[in-house]
């Protein structure tokens, strides 16, 4: 009995020890895109830089033409996989219960809009987390499968008995498909979008099968503070994510526009695979239109620069998703750029 006391406390401790080290990062750990993700053009305008030990961490840039608003650079796959093995648990437990709760209550929804659209027996669910969410299907009788690139999440989904495959959806192997996918704010964390809905659009089983997509709806999500958040490589709006998803050969069936108190605001999409190519309309895009998500950027800073784009430089990475923590450190300006020390 005391073994297993003196272990326990030995395992909390490692975990904060964990939490307490540094993610270094280097030049090959970045992954940079030439071109706009969601419209391919070139025709960018930067937004900001993020640089950390002297070193471009995340650039955000706007395209000109269909306003997907994308980080030009940012950290890769790999280096979160890396990060992710850095604080791996041998028992890993499920965290953030608030949010788990609010989830489940997301798919709730999600089921209940789902059934009156079409019938599905096979689910994948992508981006499952701990999976309180899929389990509303899994209850009901349904066959649920998971993708969960983050290695103690996907620890918790294989105690839960959940068939899981611990993998982005850009690296998913799997020979089965599928009557549903839900990939419920996991679009916007993709590092190639175009890949992953070539292979999402592969796993569906036929034309009838069906595609829900929900994402952060960017123009009343974005502030200062999303110049830090890492996991997010694309922020889409309606017209832009409606152009993508067209040009990738889906039929739109269902739009809605969503708040949920753990997501914020967002847009939910229905999806089939479309029987024939469509004609893409222009987005329109106006000088008016890149002055607002400017002035979004600068949405909560905690220093008056009004320099667009943004120059931010933070001292070290302490938090692999949000990069600093604000409350232990302090923002200052110097030479007309921002910096973040921790203390």
């Amino acid at each position: 009995m005391q073994k297993n006391k003196t272990s326990d406390v030995m395992d909390k401790t490692l975990e904060k020890l964990k939490d307490q080290r540094l993610y270094k990062i280097n030049k090959k750990d970045i992954f940079k895109k030439n071109s706009c993700p969601v419209c391919l053009k070139k025709k960018i305008k930067k937004i900001s830089q993020v640089e950390v030990y002297s070193l471009i961490l995340n650039q955000t840039v706007i395209c000109l033409y269909c306003a997907n608003i994308f980080r030009q650079m940012s950290p890769s796959n790999k280096w979160f996989e890396a990060c992710w093995k850095q604080i791996e648990s041998k028992n890993p437990k499920e965290i953030s219960t608030r949010l788990e709760k609010l989830r489940k209550k997301r798919y709730e929804l999600y089921f209940q809009n789902l059934k009156k659209i079409g019938k599905f027996k096979k689910i994948l669910d992508i981006g499952s987390a701990f999976g309180s969410g899929i389990e509303i299907f899994r209850k009901r009788g349904f066959i649920t499968h998971c993708v969960e690139p983050e290695i103690n999440r996907f620890k918790v989904l294989q105690k839960k008995k959940f068939h899981s495959f611990n993998s982005t959806i850009e690296n998913l192997k799997t020979s089965n498909k599928y009557d549903l996918i839900i990939m419920s704010h996991s679009l916007e964390h993709c590092e190639d979008i175009n890949k992953a809905i070539k292979i999402v659009s592969s796993l569906l089983k036929n034309h009838n099968s069906l595609l829900y997509i929900e994402v952060p709806n960017s123009p009343k999500c974005i502030d200062f503070y999303d110049n830090f958040y890492l996991p997010h490589r694309n922020n889409f709006n309606i017209n832009n994510l409606n152009y993508f998803l067209t040009k990738q050969g889906f039929d739109i069936i269902q739009t809605k526009n969503l708040y949920f108190s753990d997501e914020g605001h967002s847009i939910g999409l229905v999806l089939k695979k479309s029987f024939k190519k469509k004609k893409l309309d222009k987005i329109k895009f106006t000088k008016d239109n890149l002055l607002k998500i400017e002035r979004l950027y600068q949405k909560k800073i905690p220093i008056k620069i009004f320099k667009t784009p943004l120059s931010i430089h933070v001292d070290q990475i302490k938090n692999f998703f949000y990069v600093l923590k604000k409350d232990k450190g302090k923002f200052y300006s110097k030479s007309k750029k921002i910096y973040f020390k921790h203390i």
